[in-house]
C-alpha cells in the first residue's frame, strides 16, 4: 500500500472517530441534564474506573492498555467538563 493510500485511510478514520466522539459527547451532555435534575454529583469516579476497565479489557491492541486508558481518561475528562457546563 503507498503512504497516501494509508493516509487517506487515517483521514477517514479520523473523521468517523470525531462523529463518535461526538455522539459520546451528545450523551454525556443528557446524562448531565438528568444528573442536575436529579440533584446528582457530575463526577461518578465508580462509573469512570468502570469504563475504563471495560474498555482495557476489550483492547486487543496495537495500542498498549496504558496508552487506551490515557485516551479515555482523556475523552471522559471532556464529556465530564461538557456536564458541568450545563
Amino acid at each position: 500500500m503507498s503512504l497516501e493510500l494509508l493516509r487517506s485511510g487515517i483521514d477517514s478514520l479520523d473523521i468517523k472517530i470525531l462523529q463518535l466522539l461526538n455522539e459520546r459527547a451528545k450523551l454525556a451532555a443528557q446524562i448531565g441534564e438528568i444528573k442536575n435534575e436529579l440533584n446528582m454529583s457530575i463526577i461518578n469516579i465508580e462509573r469512570e474506573h468502570e469504563i475504563l476497565e471495560n474498555i482495557v479489557a476489550n483492547n486487543v491492541g496495537p495500542l498498549s492498555d496504558q496508552d487506551v486508558r490515557n485516551i479515555y481518561t482523556e475523552i471522559i475528562r471532556a464529556c465530564r467538563d461538557l456536564q458541568k457546563a450545563r
